[in-house]
């Protein structure tokens, strides 16, 4: 056992804690009680020379205690996911309130980078809007491997909102009508319709639709359009939108959750 330097005061206001890999941290009761509504408000009325032994590691908990003390917080940023995740868990567990709400903010900015772990942690603590923002991100994956990580409602809401998109009837170059001009007068428009047309089969191969991904990069070829009246931009910007209102009108993950409870 050792004890941490940023932790190390001993008057007699401090609780003693032992993280699983043998580190002792002593934090003040009053500090405790004043940022956690969990386990710490609890008084921890132990005896001298007692310490409580907590399942976290030193690395989650060094963080962790930070948070129960005034001063800037961390932001998060430099964590890696994995740790970010045991560390919201242990938040949530206590119930340290800065530390929560910063770890779900952070989440709310990395969902689309890890939107497995970020929805696994949004439907285990109830965050409705998170499950949301990450659930679209999550279409390419399996409803099997959705099994292992989301809780039964959760589960049914999946499937049916993944079943939703994948039988979605998405706009293609036919369905534009706007400020058309014949491909003979231009040789940008029938190659940024390609474009589009592959981006969107892909897209819908992976499940999900990221409309601003698919027109990324293509308003400057637009602007080469040889035809009149900007054709070629007029016909993208119709386009997108017509994606766009196709997106909307999906409801997102939460609104298929009174389905499935029902």
């Amino acid at each position: 056992m050792y004890l941490l330097v940023r932790f190390a005061e001993s008057d007699p206001d401090v609780v003693v804690f032992r993280s699983a890999d043998g580190a002792l941290f002593n934090i003040h009761r009053q500090n405790l009680k004043s940022t956690s509504d969990g386990p710490f408000a609890e008084g921890f009325e132990a005896v001298s020379g007692e310490i409580v032994q907590l399942t976290e590691s030193e690395e989650t908990l060094d963080v962790l205690f930070t948070f129960v003390y005034p001063g800037v917080h961390p932001i998060l940023s430099d964590l890696a996911f994995d740790e970010l995740a045991l560390l919201a868990e242990a938040a949530e567990k206590y119930q340290v309130a800065p530390a929560v709400s910063v770890c779900r903010m952070r989440m709310i900015m990395i969902h689309k980078e890890h939107p497995l772990g970020v929805l696994r942690y949004a439907d285990k603590h109830g965050y409705a809007d998170l499950m949301d923002l990450a659930a679209p991100y999550t279409l390419a994956s399996s409803v099997r491997q959705m099994r292992r990580m989301l809780s039964l409602p959760t589960q049914a809401a999946w499937a049916d909102f993944k079943e939703t998109w994948a039988t979605t009837g998405w706009p293609m170059t036919a369905d534009i009508i706007a400020d058309v001009h014949s491909p003979r007068y231009c040789s940008i428009q029938p190659i940024v319709e390609q474009i589009v047309e592959t981006r969107i089969k892909r897209c819908v191969t992976s499940g999900f639709l990221d409309v601003d991904r698919i027109f990324e990069g293509l308003a400057d070829m637009s602007t080469q359009c040889e035809g009149r009246r900007a054709g070629c931009a007029s016909r993208l910007d119709a386009w997108k939108r017509a994606l766009k209102e196709k997106v909307a009108a999906i409801p997102p993950l939460s609104g298929f959750m009174s389905v499935a409870d029902a």
